[in-house]
């Protein structure tokens, strides 16, 4: 059986987060040196994975992020299509299209909330 995503609480914290982002909070170094690394890419495809793993995780901690497909095997599996194209790519849009350019700024307002 799938794992669900409550959209509306997966867009309420990225709410959160942007509101929260000039908060001195971050992750622990290695972390954020590995996150700063898919972000830095140029494939944007690895950054909105990243970014709606570590979103549908935090919204839903029995969430197997890498379960990217709602039809895997693994425990955990949830639509991490559905999560990205409804409420990611939505609200990366409203904030300058983050994804093309800096995605860094949207990560960083996660993780201050997490």
């Amino acid at each position: 059986m799938a794992t669900t995503v409550d959209h509306d609480r997966a867009l309420g914290a990225l709410n959160r987060a942007w509101s929260d982002r000039h908060s001195k909070d971050r992750p622990p170094a290695r972390m954020q040196q590995l996150i700063e690394q898919v972000l830095a890419a140029t494939d944007i495809t690895f950054k909105y994975i990243l970014i709606t793993g570590y979103l549908a995780k935090y919204v839903n901690p029995s969430v197997h992020a890498r379960a990217l497909q709602v039809g895997s095997k693994l425990n955990g599996a949830y639509d991490a299509r559905s999560l990205c194209h409804k409420v990611v790519v939505g609200y990366e849009k409203t904030k300058g299209n983050l994804c093309r350019g800096s995605f860094s700024t949207l990560v960083e307002e996660v993780q201050v909330s997490c």
